[in-house]
């Protein structure tokens, strides 16, 4: 019983951090992530630090305003949870939205792996 309580809230806290996401609401991400926390993109970059990674999310928010991510499934064990799904947007240096430079949808959430202690994340890649 324990542990379905304790996997219920990480599958919780992933959902809020992609509502977040979604709502392109930086100030929510960071109020879930750790001082020290992670994020590494699918080419293996990877972001550390709280005020990093909230110039790095207003930045990506900035260039790709109409980000979106749509999970189709996920599995959870404890603090760690794999997500699939599809990624989609525009990238937009200029501010505008071209319907040329959309990508949708990219299956580049192969793998989410986000480790949870309390209700916070500690890593997202």
């Amino acid at each position: 019983m324990y542990m379905e309580e304790k996997d219920k809230k990480t599958r919780q806290a992933f959902k809020d951090f992609i509502e977040a996401i979604n709502a392109k609401d930086v100030d929510k991400l960071c109020s879930m992530m750790v001082d020290y926390h992670e994020f590494v993109d699918s080419l293996g970059n990877s972001v550390k630090g709280l005020e990093n990674l909230r110039n790095a999310w207003a930045g990506y928010f900035k260039m790709v305003p109409d980000y979106r991510l749509e999970i189709s499934k996920i599995l959870v064990d404890d603090s760690h949870i794999i997500a699939t799904g599809v990624a989609s947007g525009t990238f937009s240096p200029d501010g505008l939205l071209d319907p040329s430079n959309q990508w949708t949808p990219l299956h580049c959430l192969g793998k989410q792996v986000v480790r949870r202690s309390g209700g916070i994340l500690l890593r997202f890649c």
